[in-house]
């Protein structure tokens, strides 16, 4: 079930684009067609599908904020169920003017309906914002395909995204690099230590956690790892 958080929104979280690549590449479905890469991302930020910033001259500096990495998996995911781009960019424009909002997949719980569908739900009824909000049928229902795993502040916008079990994006800490749940303990900095030599028991020791959650934090970290060895060809 998806939770709402009452705190009023940030624009905090900064990711580069090839760290992004990498978090939605970890996490999303990729037996299609659609690899995704760093070039998906740099057409879609330059679509206007997110509202990256630059940082020096050149576009490889592209950087992007948490509710740009929640739209562009958003993205992602909708592509790899075979959504064509121009319907995507006209839910994005439908979404966004209906509910007058800058971050439209990251501010509204939408479902999708392979191969071309994305709706939203209003007082209990689906609306499909592939047809300009047309209501849609409750039969539907079963068929759609939720975006999962968010957590909603009083705004309706995004707050955190939990992607793997006991690890949490939260763009109010660590600048919104993966942590273990409930902490401000980096998942990369666990899986550092880990590969470096100490075990399991001993960073359970040494932070107060359990074990559990040292081997959540590990085994995300090798999904991430496991994205970056495929995109060096490893």
């Amino acid at each position: 079930m998806d939770t709402i958080i009452a705190e009023k929104p940030r624009l905090l979280g900064t990711y580069s684009i090839p760290s992004a690549a990498l978090y939605i590449v970890a996490t999303t479905n990729q037996t299609t067609n659609l690899k995704l890469n760093t070039r998906h991302l740099y057409h879609w930020a330059r679509e206007g599908l997110v509202g990256g910033y630059l940082t020096g001259i050149q576009n490889r500096r592209l950087f992007v904020n948490f509710r740009d990495l929640i739209s562009l998996r958003a993205i992602a995911i909708m592509r790899a169920s075979g959504l064509k781009h121009h319907e995507i960019q006209t839910a994005e424009r439908v979404i966004a003017r209906h509910y007058n909002c800058d971050y439209p997949f990251a501010s509204v719980q939408f479902w999708t309906l392979p191969p071309k569908d994305i709706f939203v739900k209003e007082d209990n009824v689906l609306l499909s914002a592939s047809r300009h909000m047309q209501a849609a049928m409750d039969i539907f229902g079963e068929r759609l395909q939720p975006m999962r795993d968010l957590a909603f502040d009083i705004f309706g916008l995004s707050a955190s995204w939990q992607p793997y079990n006991n690890v949490l994006f939260d763009p109010q800490i660590q600048f919104g690099e993966p942590c273990i749940q409930g902490t401000r303990i980096s998942t990369q900095v666990l899986w550092s230590f880990h590969e470096a030599g100490d075990s399991i028991e001993t960073l359970s020791h040494f932070y107060g956690i359990p074990p559990k959650r040292i081997e959540d934090a590990i085994a995300w970290e090798n999904q991430i790892q496991k994205a970056v060895n495929e995109r060096e060809g490893k």
